[in-house]
């Protein structure tokens, strides 16, 4: 559905009603204009201010990943050292760890 543009005195009743304590047909009524009206204008100014808020997309280079780096030594606290190369799966390096300091 288009956004249907909003004049500044439109505008300014919006703002007028949601600052006021009225209902908007009391609003409508006091201001000489349809409730109906104010409803549509207050639904564009929405629509439109969601609108503005959307997502901007964002130019993005892709680029090759960096080749593996060689192994990784990991001192442990008992003074073992365990070497990981490239690739490694994170469970069994875990598992390897845990019997390595408990050895």
């Amino acid at each position: 559905m288009a956004i249907r543009r909003v004049s500044p005195r439109q505008r300014s009743h919006v703002r007028a009603w949601k600052k006021s304590s009225l209902t908007a047909r009391q609003y409508a009524k006091q201001e000489g204009i349809s409730h109906w009206s104010l409803y549509t204008w207050a639904t564009s100014l929405n629509r439109q201010a969601r609108n503005d808020e959307a997502p901007a997309f964002l130019p993005v280079e892709v680029v090759e990943a960096p080749a593996p780096v060689g192994p990784i030594d990991l001192v442990l606290g008992n003074g073992r050292v365990v070497r990981v190369s490239c690739g490694f799966d994170p469970s069994t390096l875990s598992r390897v760890i845990e019997v390595a300091e408990g050895a």
